[in-house]
């Protein structure tokens, strides 16, 4: 039956429209032709003498003229395409090597350099699930070899912090459509980039409250976009710790910051097949990536490294933050 065709078409094809206008002109149009179609007098005098109606168009010859009503989408290629994997797949690798690169090198900025560059390659929710894991795992790695350098106490109000603020950033993950996605994560980019060329970094945070706002604020955008690093690394540069001991908190934190991540991913079903089979699939890259830099780490002219990195976050968190 024409009409249970169009009613079924209509409702796929609008379930994700940009605005509810879209559904209305299509539901005002789809009325307006079936009322004057050769069904509808049919159709009313069926209900009204209760018996089975008797229609006579069919879909095969009789659609409507604006059906159909849709402009068949051509999507990026996608690093989990079957057909299109060796592009895509070998272009989210060399992505996921690189960020991995920069995190054994300094310690952080797995997700905040990937970021920049997966959202084109894989769904921006399965890119932010991916980062987090690998982020926990390297991060654990690394606190292994510093752990006679964390200061727990330092750390309390950050992971009190964290753990309140990770549900919030969990369920916008959850609930917030792609376009939004990428345009947070081009947001939180644009603002990293912004700390970082214009040295917006003040000198003395005190007060517990400092720590708490930052861990909540880790945990908010850790948990929606995959950046917890920028809140985090601002408060601890303002502590008056050690190189070491900044990299040995940071380090702790981010195991218990990606941890509650994680199990806030796992309740809200975002830990799926798919996204494990991506991380085993680029574990290879990453590692090596991770491992590279740990090992170049006293090779690298750090702060032009750094500026190359930066610039090219704030290039693509401009490209995400226009396309969306």
């Amino acid at each position: 039956m024409i009409v249970a065709l169009i009613t079924d078409q209509a409702s796929r094809s609008t379930s994700g429209a940009d605005h509810p206008a879209e559904a209305y002109r299509l539901d005002s149009l789809a009325m307006f032709w079936t009322g004057r179609s050769a069904d509808a007098l049919p159709g009313v005098s069926a209900f009204l003498e209760k018996r089975p109606a008797r229609f006579t168009l069919r879909p095969s010859a009789d659609l409507p003229p604006f059906y159909p009503w849709w402009q068949p989408a051509r999507s990026p290629p996608r690093a989990t395409d079957r057909d299109r994997v060796t592009l895509a797949w070998a272009a989210a690798a060399g992505v996921i090597a690189a960020a991995s690169f920069v995190m054994g090198l300094a310690g952080f900025g797995i997700a905040l350099v990937a970021l920049a560059f997966l959202p084109y390659l894989m769904a921006p929710a399965d890119a932010i699930v991916l980062l987090t894991i690998y982020a926990a795992v390297f991060s654990l790695a690394m606190l292994v070899q510093l752990r006679r350098d964390v200061e727990p106490r330092a750390l309390l109000d950050l992971l009190i912090g964290t753990v309140a603020g990770t549900p919030l950033g969990v369920w916008g993950l959850a609930a917030l459509p792609a376009s939004a996605l990428n345009r947070l994560i081009g947001l939180m980019l644009v603002v990293a980039f912004v700390l970082e060329a214009r040295g917006l970094y003040p000198q003395k945070l005190e007060g517990r409250r400092w720590g708490l706002g930052a861990g909540v604020l880790a945990g908010v955008i850790g948990g929606a976009v995959g950046l917890p690093g920028p809140p985090v690394v601002l408060y601890a540069a303002t502590q008056g710790w050690s190189a070491r001991v900044v990299k040995a908190n940071l380090q702790a934190f981010f195991v218990v910051n990606q941890g509650a991540i994680l199990a806030g991913y796992w309740w809200a079903g975002l830990l799926t097949r798919p996204v494990w089979g991506l991380t085993v699939g680029f574990a290879l890259p990453a590692v090596a990536g991770a491992v590279t830099g740990a090992l170049l780490f006293e090779r690298v002219n750090q702060r032009r490294f750094r500026q190359l990195v930066f610039t090219l976050i704030l290039l693509s968190g401009l490209v995400l933050l226009v396309r969306g």
